[in-house]
This record gives C-alpha cells, sequence and structure tokens, in this order.
C-alpha cells in the first residue's frame, strides 16, 4: 500500500533502498526503521478499535485494525465512518444525496492526528467511539516532551512525537 501512494502522490516509479532511506523508512545501513514497519503491510503494533455507539451503552459494529499498514488502518476508519456517518437525504427533486453527520475531513483530521502523535511503545489500541452526535477519539500517550498543559490549550504549538510518520504522512496528504 505505501509504494502505491509513493508512486501516486510522490511520483516516484519504484519504492527502492535510496527512496526508502530518504523517506527515513530504512536507516542508512539498510535496517528498517520503527517508521518503516509502522508502514508496512504487516506488522505486531496496535492499531484503532473503532465502535459505532447507539446510545452511551449500547454499541453496533466494531472494527480493530491492528496488525496492518498505518495507510491501511486509515483507509479501514475512513470506510467504517462512511458506513456509520453517511445519510442519505431526499432532496426537493427527490434525488438522493449523501450528507455526513459529522463532516468527513474532520474525522479525517482527528484520525490521522491520532496515527501520527500517538505513543507506540504503549501497547493499547487508539479508541474511536462514533456515537450519533458526536464522536471520542483517544490516543494512547500523553503530551510529548516539552509541552506544558498550558501550551496545548492556549497555544498554537505542534511538536510531532514521531518526526518521520508525520513528515510521510504530510507528503502524502
Amino acid at each position: 500500500m505505501l509504494e502505491a501512494a509513493v508512486r501516486s502522490e510522490l511520483g516516484l516509479e519504484q519504492l527502492g533502498s535510496d527512496a526508502q532511506k530518504s523517506l527515513g523508512i530504512q536507516n542508512l545501513s539498510g535496517n528498517v526503521t520503527i517508521s518503516g514497519v509502522l508502514l508496512s503491510d504487516q506488522n505486531s503494533y496496535s492499531g484503532i478499535d473503532l465502535v459505532s455507539m447507539d446510545n452511551e451503552d449500547i454499541f453496533g459494529e466494531r472494527l480493530l485494525t491492528a496488525d496492518k499498514s498505518l495507510l491501511t488502518q486509515l483507509d479501514q476508519a475512513m470506510e467504517f465512518f462512511r458506513r456509520y456517518y453517511c445519510r442519505d437525504m431526499v432532496t426537493g427533486s427527490l434525488e438522493r444525496k449523501k450528507v455526513y453527520l459529522v463532516p468527513e475531513q474532520a474525522f479525517r483530521e482527528s484520525i490521522v492526528n491520532a496515527l501520527v502523535h500517538r505513543q507506540w511503545d504503549i501497547l493499547a489500541d487508539i479508541l474511536v467511539k462514533m456515537y450519533p452526535d458526536r464522536m471520542q477519539v483517544n490516543s494512547p500517550g500523553g503530551l510529548p516532551y516539552g509541552i506544558t498543559k498550558e501550551d496545548y490549550f492556549y497555544r498554537d504549538i505542534s511538536v510531532p512525537r514521531n518526526f518521520t510518520i508525520t513528515n510521510l504522512f504530510l507528503r502524502l496528504d
């Protein structure tokens, strides 16, 4: 999946060793980095636990995305979102129009942020609870080193915890 995304978004013909080193998924010695493992199609890291909640106590559908590439996890989360939050609206001309209860871009941004900013040495899934009127996203880990609560709440500071993953997601749009 990563190779296809790199071809499509970055215009590379192949994801060779030099490109992998430039992207930070392989170190200069040719060994795969942790970021490279997280972006591989098979890994042993935690993922995203998505749950559609009918109300505060009853859940409907559930999806676990562990052991897959972060890009695959994002795609699966977006499919789950579209299935749960998309509704058909009948317009004045009796045509059906797809509408989302929560903006799709807002959901995508929250999942991308949870993936790129989470603490990977904590063996826990990102938890996403999707209620009819709101969402709750919990990502493992606290504030990155050097950021205070005041910085987080009152200043416009972003300190990526995972530079390689953040950079790659940014480059892949």
